[in-house]
């Protein structure tokens, strides 16, 4: 129903059908073009020649913030405000203007690391965006929360099937192409050929774990439309049952496909709480539910152990965890600033590898390691008020299903995904503001007021989530320009660059990211393969300047040092970078690395 359907106006329902539309389009485009790993401050995007190449790549991440501060902005002009608080904009200002406080303290904190607490901000504020669009949608038109969490779906099923063309095609094709590439003499980066090389499906070779958080709600969601779809056939119950196991069948096979250890936590949590919470179940049946968890989640540890993935990443989110927990011990008012995890964590792990995460892939902890306790308190609230609203509706048919989409979130944002990957959160806010109920609440002051209020709070959302996130894909862009002059991918992205200065490009994307210290660090290694030693000493040393706590920095000097037998200074230098990141064994003198450039002697001294 129209909210106030007598008076609301035929433009108003033209209005609300154009931002339907277009919010249909976006929810669609969640898993197809936003479901790509986002924010990697030292990853560009791949920007085609042709606008018609956009179809077939991943969008930059922060092009969501751009498109969802639109839509904030179309909704909030053109749609009527809501009235007074209710318990749907109650969740959507936790999402916005909640974490956007929340996130604050990190960046006053951050200090030269505003690189990392930049994109922090500009996300926080295209999720919240999205989640402020679809509840002034939703609340002008319920019709439109079943609709837009259909276009998801329709995505999510396209993206799983993606995922198997992929698994059982794609990668060979792929390998063939980069194998092609490698005779021709062309650089491949190193990621990819990991990527090649895991069996696991990405679907849009982003992030096994980004699309088992997409295909889990989609689970849950294929279950309930299946359900719904399957009344209008006869014999409802055989089409109900048919259509459950086949769309089922379709995002399961998938989900089990990406391998995520985390997907499959989230599942069986969920499916135990699903069971003891049940109305009229017996304490027998209860126990026996409690044994059946342990019993699945000791087989999968032994599953992965034996034959799958093995344990260390899991050991290394559990040391993820222990540095937040310092961190937070240390600054626990106003955190250690955006991006303190990511240094911290390398001098201090624990874990034998020499993975350097950027993030703690826990929602809370990342917030309460680099923002503060309050911050974690607000994002811990804007995780568990929805679920807590919903929770007596848990067992109905469309908001039991959301509740149960929004738990297994949850899990998955405490132990894998957080708050990176937009499409994720945005996904489950629609299904929320779909779902939860648009009563009134009482709050002082009057219906004019909040609407003012209200409607001054989207507008600043919008125009911020916009103004930020366009900034970050101009500075992606120029980066991924600098980047192709440094490693060209293909002859012809040679060709195109070939002519143009590297301090040029270096200049444009220095202007649009000011802190950023790989920019520098990227032009020397650019000079180090010229062997000019001069130009990329003084392009470290200004990285250096800018973030003293990059290890590779330390190491490519080392590296200079020992070419010019200047071996004390060297070892000086390398034992720098080997005290920022220990457990890293390219910074130690007899990595086959570094072993070229440092005797036998030399190495046992350091």
């Amino acid at each position: 129903m129209l909210e106030n359907d007598r008076t609301v106006s035929s433009r108003h329902r033209i209005s609300g059908n154009i931002c339907g539309i277009l919010m249909l389009i976006t929810a669609y485009l969640l898993t197809r073009k936003f479901g790509g790993l986002a924010v990697m401050t030292d990853a560009a995007g791949f920007f085609p020649e042709k606008w018609t190449e956009y179809l077939l790549v991943t969008f930059p991440a922060h092009s969501f913030g751009i498109v969802s501060g639109v839509l904030l902005l179309l909704t909030t002009l053109l749609l009527p405000a809501p009235e007074t608080l209710s318990k749907r904009s109650v969740t959507a200002l936790l999402w916005s203007i909640g974490l956007l406080f929340a996130a604050l303290p990190g960046c006053f904190a951050a200090g030269t690391d505003w690189d990392f607490a930049f994109p922090e901000v500009a996300n926080i504020a295209g999720i919240g965006a999205w989640a402020l669009a679809a509840g002034r949608l939703i609340s002008f038109d319920e019709i439109w929360g079943k609709r837009l969490a259909a276009a998801f779906l329709i995505g999510a099923l396209v993206t799983a099937c993606n995922g198997y063309w992929q698994y059982f095609f794609g990668f060979e094709e792929m390998k063939l192409f980069v194998a092609e590439q490698q005779r021709l003499g062309i650089e491949i980066p190193e990621s990819l050929i990991k990527k090649l090389a895991d069996p696991r499906i990405t679907s849009t070779m982003a992030s096994s774990n980004a699309l088992a958080g997409i295909l889990l709600p989609a689970l849950m969601l294929v279950i309930y439309f299946a359900w719904e779809t399957g009344k209008k056939f006869d014999p409802p119950k055989v089409s109900q049952t048919l259509f459950i196991i086949l769309g089922s069948a379709v995002v399961l096979g998938a989900l089990l496909l990406t391998r995520s250890r985390s997907a499959f936590l989230g599942l069986v949590l969920t499916a135990g709480l699903m069971f003891l919470s049940a109305p009229k179940i017996g304490k027998k049946w209860k126990f026996a539910a409690v044994a059946a968890v342990f019993i699945a989640l000791a087989g999968g540890l032994f599953y992965a152990q034996k034959l799958g993935r093995g344990t260390a990443s899991m050991v290394e989110r559990a040391d993820y965890l222990r540095s937040c927990a310092a961190l937070t011990m240390k600054h626990p008012v106003n955190g250690a600033g955006w991006g303190s995890f990511f240094y911290h964590h390398m001098r201090y792990k624990i874990s034998g590898t020499d993975e350097a995460a950027r993030d703690p892939h826990n929602m809370v902890a990342a917030f309460a390691s680099q923002a503060g306790i309050p911050a974690a308190l607000l994002a811990l609230a804007a995780l568990l008020t929805p679920l807590i609203i919903l929770w007596k509706e848990r067992f109905s048919p469309w908001r039991g299903t959301v509740f149960w989409c929004g738990f297994i979130f949850m899990i998955h944002a405490l132990t894998d995904s957080d708050f990176h990957v937009p499409s994720i959160p945005a996904a489950i806010l629609l299904l929320y503001m779909s779902a939860l109920p648009a009563d009134k609440l009482k709050v002082p002051g009057s219906e004019k007021a909040y609407r003012l209020i209200f409607t001054g709070i989207t507008l600043f959302v919008a125009l911020l989530s916009t103004a930020l996130n366009f900034h970050f894909v101009r500075g992606e862009k120029a980066f991924a320009d600098f980047t192709d002059k440094i490693q060209p991918s293909t002859p012809q992205v040679k060709q195109k660059w070939e002519n143009t200065p590297i301090e040029f490009l270096q200049d444009k994307v220095q202007k649009l990211r000011p802190f950023n210290a790989m920019i520098p660090e990227m032009t020397g290694d650019y000079y180090l393969r010229l062997d000019d030693l001069d130009n990329a000493t003084k392009n470290y040393d200004a990285s250096a300047k800018i973030n003293p706590m990059r290890p590779s920095i330390y190491r490519k000097k080392a590296v200079i040092a020992a070419m010019k037998g200047e071996n004390k200074l060297s070892l000086h230098l390398l034992n720098k970078a080997k005290k920022l990141f220990p457990k890293n064994r390219r910074y130690y003198p007899d990595h086959p690395e570094n072993s070229k450039f440092f005797t036998p002697s030399s190495q046992s001294s350091l």
